[in-house]
């Protein structure tokens, strides 16, 4: 636990802070455990929900918010969030922190040799970048102290002062009276003798604010630093620093090598961008109006799968919501017989042993995270839905996008049960959903698809009686092709019926209006044109 300690130990005793590298300090596992590049510094959807895995870089296991460990990208790919360049620019009149926190962070990021004329590359190389001139506040421009190198403006930057005054005058030099040479690649770089006026993180230690810099580790990756700084936010009120200080040294070495202006140079600022968007990170196909927000106090995880997306909540062991996205003329292939009665264990979520009555059937309780316990009767209805139905109304909208989840309303009152709730009616560890929802969403001019729709939306939601035999149709012996559908005419509701009862949010990544979403939640299917 001492990986980038915010201390710095005297000798005999070995560092394991930012700066032992520049010291030559670093305790002798320093590399193996601190400096660990194992499973790269972003979670790929097979990773997500992961178990916890101590000789990665970052973690993508389902504690890793609570340990402030995560990958930068987990919150968007595993948690559904979506990313920041995505939202809108939002208008803060205040300073806004989160809990725990009794001020805003201020957090520094010098980038090296960024000429000014990058920035008007735009959206194409620097989408982050762009998205922090857009949104925040920019000058078009900076004018560099004289001599125009790395460490006088540097500091000068964090001093305020000019390089005459600070003392820093060139990134080498010599002192006569100190009789000594400054260059970047020698110890002599760390005699405070050549560093004159206060930097900012010194002011703030100065105030009784704690302050963490990462300027000189060259030795240390720049993805590295990031996590570092995101674990430091993690920290206890009384640990945590209140202002950071961040150099890379990129573009600056690309800059001299390629010259500023060939488009050569995109790739090294690319790389850059990716790192202030790893400081701002918060499928777009499977969720294209973003991730059903979860308005209760739960345990779930985002999972990611070929065709589809699930919220796997890990408090009912099964989905809370799943969704996909069907195209026109997609053939809808129904499961092998050879696969229909099994079931695949997945292995981004713990086996759910609590299912099981003894020892000998704890293996056939590894469920996989897309399964809902369903009457073999209302399997006729869902199954007709999902093989014949979603095909019909993807045909006629020109796709569609399919959310589905289980409801749980025991005592009828419309509002989705608690937990507590459940439990007074389900002896067991698995609860059965008293009902199915299906919500469908398409765009309202078809000659759109539903996941590239750029006009108005349409929906239709349903919430259908889970029951164990499906005596409310008459004709429920004939074919399903004869009585599903009229079924679940006569089960019609509105999205936010669906919301109340599941406690979900939808619609929550779209740029309409509120008033649109509004009556897109509230109206509901009447048929009329069909009696």
């Amino acid at each position: 636990n001492r990986c980038f300690e915010l201390m710095e130990l005297d000798p005999p005793t070995c560092r394991c802070d930012n700066l032992c590298k520049t010291y030559n300090a670093c305790c002798s596992d320093f590399n193996q455990l601190c400096l660990r590049t194992e499973g790269g510094y972003e979670c790929s959807k097979d990773r997500c929900g992961e178990a916890r895995n101590e000789q990665h870089a970052c973690h993508c296991s389902e504690d890793c918010l609570t340990r402030g460990d995560c990958c930068t990208n987990y919150k968007k790919l595993c948690n559904g969030d979506t990313s920041w360049l995505q939202d809108e620019c939002e208008d803060m009149r205040t300073a806004e922190c989160p809990a725990g926190f009794v001020r805003s962070p201020l957090i520094i990021l010098t980038v090296d040799g960024f000429r000014a004329s990058y920035v008007k590359r735009g959206n194409a190389v620097i989408p982050h970048i762009e998205k922090l001139r857009t949104c925040g506040t920019h000058a078009p421009y900076m004018r560099p102290v004289y001599p125009s190198k790395t460490f006088p403006n540097l500091y000068s930057l964090a001093t305020g002062l000019y390089p005459e005054s600070h003392g820093i005058v060139g990134n080498s030099m010599y002192d006569p009276t100190f009789d000594a040479s400054f260059n970047l690649r020698s110890r002599e770089k760390l005699n405070h003798r050549w560093w004159g006026g206060q930097p900012i993180w010194i002011t703030a230690l100065k105030q009784g604010v704690k302050a963490a810099s990462f300027f000189w580790p060259v030795a240390i990756a720049v993805e590295r630093r990031i996590l570092t700084m995101l674990q430091w936010l993690h920290l206890p009120e009384g640990d945590r620093p209140y202002v950071y200080a961040m150099h890379s040294e990129q573009p600056d070495t690309y800059g001299h090598r390629m010259g500023p202006m060939g488009t050569d140079l995109n790739n090294p600022l690319r790389a850059i961008d990716r790192v202030v968007g790893q400081l701002k990170l918060g499928d777009n196909r499977n969720l294209p109006f973003g991730r059903p927000a979860v308005l209760f106090h739960t345990k779930y995880t985002i999972l990611h799968h070929t065709d589809y997306i699930s919220g796997y909540s890990e408090t009912l062991f099964m989905p809370l919501w799943s969704s996909y996205t069907v195209s026109r003329q997609v053939e809808v292939s129904p499961v092998p017989d050879v696969l229909s009665n099994c079931v695949r264990p997945d292995t981004r979520v713990a086996p759910a042993f609590k299912l099981s009555s003894n020892l000998d059937k704890k293996y056939d309780a590894v469920l996989i995270t897309n399964t809902v316990p369903m009457y073999p009767a209302f399997r006729r209805v869902w199954g007709h839905l999902q093989r014949t139905l979603v095909k019909k109304y993807a045909t006629e909208r020109n796709g569609v996008n399919v959310l589905v989840g289980p409801i749980f309303d025991y005592n009828y009152d419309g509002a989705r049960d608690s937990a507590e709730k459940i439990k007074e009616f389900v002896s067991g560890a698995l609860p059965i959903p008293t009902h199915y929802f299906v919500v469908l969403t398409s765009c309202l001019d078809f000659t759109q698809a539903a996941d590239s729709c750029s006009g108005p939306l349409s929906s239709a939601a349903f919430i259908l009686p889970h029951r164990p035999n499906n005596d409310e149709t008459c004709n429920s012996s004939e074919d399903e092709s004869r009585w599903v559908e009229d079924l679940m005419k006569m089960h019609t509701a509105r999205v936010r019926d669906v919301e109340l009862l599941t406690g979900l949010d939808l619609y929550r990544r779209t740029s309409r209006s509120h008033t649109e979403i509004l009556s897109l939640k509230t109206f509901m299917h009447t048929y009329e044109s069909e009696i």
